[in-house]
Parts: C-alpha cells; structure tokens; sequence
C-alpha cells in the first residue's frame, strides 16, 4: 500500500462521518461538521506534502478513539474495524 491508500481511507471515514443520525457525543467532535473538518485538514495537509505526525493519525483509529466512539454509538462498528485494519496496512507501507 502506500500514501495513495491511506488517502483512500481518510476519504471512505469521511464519507462515513457524513451520514446523517451519527452520534458524535462520546468523540472528542461537537458534531459532524467538526468531525469532517478534521479530516478535510488531514486530507489537504497529505496532499500538500506537508508534515503530519504519525501520532495523530493512530489516534484517530485507536481503540476507544473518537471514531471507535462514533461507529458504536452510530451502528457502523464493523465498518470501523474494517477501516481501521485498512489504515494499519496503510501506515505499515509509508
């Protein structure tokens, strides 16, 4: 995999963040305006080469992360693990 991969992923979690009746309660996110503009930065931040610490992206998949917290309290927490395993392999690629 590679930068390509990762990107692809940012982009289906931001898709996903954008569904309507997500609950974002337990995230570190107000709502799902703040959600997306996270990850509309890390996107334009990747593409413009700029540096981003590895760390801050892990967080985001991390068990009891924000998003973790989002997809169970939204009924999505299979796609979650599903983006998160996918994230993994893309990160070991970089």
């Amino acid at each position: 995999m590679s930068e390509a991969a990762l990107i692809q992923v940012l982009q289906d979690t931001r898709a996903i963040l954008l569904r309507p009746d997500n609950d974002f309660s337990w995230s570190r996110w107000k709502d799902q305006e703040a959600a997306v503009a996270d990850f509309d930065d890390i996107l334009r931040r990747i593409r413009a080469a700029e540096t981003i610490k590895l760390t801050e992206l892990e967080v985001l998949y991390a068990p009891t992360g924000s998003l973790q917290e989002v997809s169970i309290e939204s009924d999505w927490g299979d796609d979650f693990m599903k983006l998160s395993s996918r994230f993994d392999r893309a990160i070991a690629d970089l």
